[in-house]
């Protein structure tokens, strides 16, 4: 059996987050991975499309899932 957890972070844009995150995955010596969200939001700046988040943008309006 996996004995793998998951962990949730949620707080508002600009909180610390993925400062947070990213120190967690720094220090746990490759035992932490980072999912990454998709988004609809045009990327902003520094950000990597699939790396900070999947860019939903690039995908046709009728296929796009609506946003929530």
């Amino acid at each position: 059996m996996n004995d793998s957890k998951l962990i949730i972070f949620s707080a508002p844009s600009g909180a610390g987050k993925s400062s947070l995150i990213k120190k967690l995955i720094e220090l746990s010596e490759s035992t932490i991975e980072l999912s990454v969200s998709a988004t609809t939001r045009e990327p902003r700046d520094g950000e990597v499309h699939g790396v900070d988040y999947l860019s939903l943008i690039h995908i046709s309006e009728p296929t796009r899932p609506e946003r929530i």
